[in-house]
């Protein structure tokens, strides 16, 4: 009589199963759902508007279109540099990099 057995993949080394715990111990919210994808993107494109919401129209909308066309995390995070370019030509470099700072924050 042949046995089989089905491919199994093994468990997760102890010490890493043992750090999971412990994260989840600091951080309550790591073990709890995710937050809803939809909601967070309309959060990131709140937070573009907002640091923007002072420059010229023109401006505005090329990066409301963009934020409009976002489809995740990722297309706001490439999104940045456009940002920075256009707080920064508008109001300098420090002002772009402390609004930045708030996205930064948002993204991780």
């Amino acid at each position: 009589m042949l046995m089989t057995r089905s491919m199994s993949t093994p468990p997760a080394p102890r010490w890493k199963r043992t750090l999971d715990q412990a994260w989840r111990l600091t951080r309550p919210s790591l073990g709890l759902q995710p937050p809803d994808p939809a909601d967070e993107l309309e959060s990131l494109r709140a937070l573009c508007h907002e640091l923007v919401a002072d420059l010229p129209e023109s401006q505005r909308h090329v990066i409301g279109v963009v934020l409009l066309h976002a489809r995740g995390r990722q297309d706001i995070l490439h999104l940045r540099t456009q940002l920075f370019d256009a707080i920064s030509h508008q109001f300098g470099e420090r002002v772009a990099r402390e609004r930045l700072k708030r996205l930064d924050a948002a993204l991780l």
